[in-house]
């Protein structure tokens, strides 16, 4: 029996700002463990990004991700968020400003909206913070952390609780050149050590070159061609 695709999803969600209209409409099925969708400001992306993670519901449609049913408007499923077993790394990485690197790492595992206390140790985030070289800053606060380090603390968070898919919104926009390539060539390495299935979005064509296996252009709202 052949191994069902990383994603499979048909999807439509309309927006509206005023007298401006947006509607996504797409149908994505793929085996690859690297996804990258490429498309300029306002083509969907990072709204593809929160329908896989539900943090937004789309209006009709369905998604699997690695067989699993996610959701699906005519069966009535809609799997919460936080059980979805997806890592989101955000534009902006969404970091807590109240809390040190430590903390934001382990947000996710800690039950609760406050987050762990300073004191509150989690092997699975000593070891994160091992690989990403971050242990001398784990007391930090994101204020405090280069741009670099703040991303690696952003990954380290989506990967911690060992998340079957990765979903990444432009993580290196907000980078510099050299920075941007050398986060491009770790994100690269570890993707392969981990084999963590990952869809990348990014308009920037040098991500889509170096790390696509699977690149979609999108524009509008739809997909227009796939390599």
């Amino acid at each position: 029996m052949s191994a069902p695709p990383l994603i499979d999803l048909e999807l439509r969600k309309s927006l509206r700002a005023g007298a401006r209209r947006f509607e996504l409409a797409l149908r994505l099925r793929s085996h690859n463990e690297r996804i990258v969708v490429l498309g300029p400001s306002g083509a969907g992306k990072t709204l593809l990004l929160h329908l896989i993670a539900g943090l937004t519901r789309p209006d009709a449609g369905s998604i699997h991700l690695q067989g699993r049913c996610l959701h699906d408007s005519a069966r009535r499923v809609d799997v919460p968020a936080r059980a979805r077993g997806v890592g989101f790394v955000f534009q902006d990485y969404a970091l807590f400003p109240h809390l040190d690197a430590r903390q934001n790492i382990g947000f996710g595992l800690h039950r609760g909206w406050r987050g762990p206390s300073r004191r509150w140790r989690d092997p699975r985030v000593e070891e994160w913070l091992q690989r990403f070289g971050l242990g001398e800053v784990a007391h930090q606060y994101p204020s405090e952390l280069s741009g670099g380090q703040r991303q690696r603390v952003a990954l380290a968070r989506a990967l911690v609780s060992a998340p079957s898919v990765l979903l990444l919104d432009e993580p290196f926009a907000a980078l510099d050149t050299g920075l941007r390539r050398s986060l491009r060539a770790e994100l690269d390495q570890l993707q392969r050590r981990l084999r963590v299935p990952m869809l990348l979005v990014t308009h920037d064509p040098e991500d889509a070159e170096y790390l696509g296996g699977e690149v979609l252009r999108l524009r509008e709202g739809r997909v227009e061609s796939a390599d």
